[in-house]
């Protein structure tokens, strides 16, 4: 997802752009970005806080 959004970025201003997927789209890390979202990755960590808030607004 990351590599998507900063490809659509880039080619907003006017740079030719190419996404290589080693396999297929979204056959590895991309394919699970979701989980990102998981409150217990940053529990008690500084970034809790600001995980706990995105996790809401996602949930939302």
């Amino acid at each position: 997802m990351v590599g998507a959004c900063t490809a659509y970025s880039v080619s907003r201003w006017d740079i030719d752009v190419v996404i290589v997927e080693q396999t297929e789209v979204a056959a590895a890390a991309s394919g699970k970005a979701a989980g990102f979202v998981a409150l217990d990755w940053c529990a008690g960590t500084p970034l809790d806080a600001l995980a706990r808030r995105h996790y809401r607004r996602m949930r939302a």
